[in-house]
């Protein structure tokens, strides 16, 4: 899910808004609600907040609504300390801890909602 995230923001940065919106949209079928269900979530059945961020950053990129259960995801990932959950399983619980990378794409993802 998250190289054709990534791949959509590519294409939709080349003004390939055809291809981009072909990406995203194989992107989001992999949506089920509480997270991304790709090849990485079977290995342990947890999602990765990151990819929220992502979804929610090409949605803007392309002027598609925002999933409204991805940005609840991503919000509900956040720690008191205001860094993000690097992982969650389907009841939003997670062992991990925060990381730098995960707190800057979900920085990176509310900050678009805002413009």
């Amino acid at each position: 899910a998250d190289l054709l995230l990534y791949a959509a923001i590519d294409a939709a940065n080349r003004a390939e808004i055809a291809l981009a919106l072909e990406r995203y949209t194989a992107a989001m079928k992999m949506f089920d609600g509480a997270g991304f269900a790709d090849l990485a979530f079977r290995v342990d059945d947890r999602y990765a907040t990151y990819k929220n961020a992502l979804a929610i950053i090409a949605a803007q990129r392309l002027a598609q609504p925002v999933r409204q259960d991805a940005l609840a995801a991503l919000l509900a990932s956040q720690e008191a300390s205001g860094g993000f959950m690097t992982r969650y399983d389907r009841a939003r619980t997670t062992d991990d801890d925060a990381n730098t990378e995960t707190t800057a794409l979900a920085v990176l993802a509310l900050a678009a909602l805002i413009d």
